[in-house]
């Protein structure tokens, strides 16, 4: 024992110097398969940091709970704070090409030596091996906005929304997306049991626009104490062609749906930035044309990589993956297309995900390093996807052959994009 305190003693003096570094090093430490959830080795952390909460007169915070649709309601709100001229932090989870995306101030990045001043900060005032690797990252991406002190903060909770470490800090305001089975294993094998779960971040007092239709949401807004208004009952979104019809009482707007945007997650962001009343985000939505030039990365985003037409979406449950399936009925039907797919082990993909891409003639099933991933063999016996390749087997130049003039479907787990983008040198 006094071997390991000396060796951990050694460590403490000697930081990663790098961030990439410093992710090796969490992900050694604390694997980040492993979820444990609760909020009292957060809270221990957080008086160590001096992370308090911020002062409401001076920051709101907004958080974002759900299944489908969190990092899409996040990033459009913040794109509606930048383009109002208001300072906003944005914290989302995961990131998809680069660590950084995970913060960012006004649209941009921090800087690595940003991340790794945090971590280092942590390291040297934490009892840090108690901590998950997501609770290392929210606890900097706190630390980087507070010393940033953004007027607005747009927090992405993680995983359920109760025992989420995002939870640790109050809102002024909480959004819940639309809610399908996820994560069953730890937020409950019901609808009503992860709603339960997501309604945790509500706040006394503070409005929840949630856009999900479920009866439950009514009783534990009423036994929070929030001001809920729901999807179907208190306000209304219609899609007709590629702009949204949203109506809230009395209060109606049109807007472009930019492209890979599923209605209801637009209506969210656009009701929250009404909800903040702030003046210049209300000029915003008075003149909303400016939206239809949006593209969210990798939700139903077309891309062209080195060559290859390629649709790319990390939808990854069954809801998700029904909308991406419309978007290419609507959009490529009768061109050729290739699929490659992978999610992690403990998704729920469609039992029939074949059936909902008839277009697709060839199927190609990622092999992903990590936390709570499943070979390619394993994926491809669990779907039932006879004939599916592995991506392994492929180089680019084989996978530019079999596309042809048709288009490359990249879709599931964040990790697969980077993957693919990376196969055809189009990394950058």
């Amino acid at each position: 024992m006094q071997i390991a305190e000396s060796a951990s003693s050694n460590f403490l003096m000697q930081h990663p110097t790098t961030l990439a570094a410093w992710l090796d090093e969490l992900a050694r430490r604390h694997p980040p398969q492993i979820m444990e959830l609760g909020l009292e080795r957060p809270k221990r952390a957080m008086q160590r940091l001096g992370i308090a909460q911020p002062d409401p007169q001076q920051t709101r915070i907004v958080t974002i709970a759900g299944t489908n649709g969190k990092g899409s309601v996040a990033m459009l709100l913040a794109r509606m704070l930048t383009r109002a001229g208001i300072s906003n932090g944005l914290y989302l989870s995961p990131h998809l090409y680069d660590f950084r995306e995970r913060v960012q101030i006004n649209g941009n990045v921090l800087t690595a030596a940003d991340w790794v001043a945090a971590f280092n900060t942590i390291d040297a005032r934490c009892n840090t091996h108690e901590l998950t690797f997501f609770e290392w990252v929210t606890l900097a991406a706190f630390l980087l906005l507070g010393r940033r002190r953004p007027k607005i903060w747009v927090l992405e909770i993680g995983l359920g929304g109760r025992l989420d470490v995002v939870n640790t800090l109050d809102n002024q305001l909480n959004l819940i997306t639309s809610i399908d089975l996820d994560h069953t294993d730890r937020l409950g094998s019901t609808l009503d049991a992860i709603a339960t779960e997501k309604a945790g971040v509500m706040r006394r007092g503070k409005p929840t626009i949630c856009a999900s239709p479920l009866a439950v949401f009514k009783p534990l807004a009423q036994q929070a104490g929030a001001q809920l208004s729901q999807i179907d009952k208190d306000w209304r979104v219609q899609q007709q062609s590629d702009r949204v019809h949203l109506e809230a009482g009395d209060w109606q707007l049109q807007a472009p749906l930019p492209a890979g945007v599923q209605a209801h997650n637009m209506a969210l962001a656009l009701l929250a930035a009404r909800t903040l009343a702030l003046p210049a985000l209300d000029a915003v939505l008075q003149q909303p044309d400016w939206l239809a030039q949006v593209q969210l990365p990798a939700r139903q985003q077309l891309v062209h990589w080195n060559g290859i037409r390629c649709m790319i979406d990390v939808a990854h449950n069954q809801s998700g993956i029904a909308s991406l399936a419309q978007r290419m009925a609507q959009d490529f039907a009768g061109v050729p297309a290739v699929a490659v797919f992978a999610c992690l082990a403990d998704k729920q993909p469609p039992a029939n995900i074949a059936a909902l891409f008839p277009q697709v003639h060839s199927w190609l099933v990622a092999d992903l390093s990590g936390a709570r991933t499943q070979s390619a063999a394993q994926l491809i016996k669990r779907l039932q996807l006879p004939g599916a390749m592995s991506l392994s087997d492929f180089s680019a130049a084989q996978l530019q052959e079999l596309v042809g003039d048709g288009v490359l479907l990249v879709f599931g787990s964040f990790l697969v994009p980077p993957l693919v983008r990376k196969l055809l040198g189009a990394d950058s």
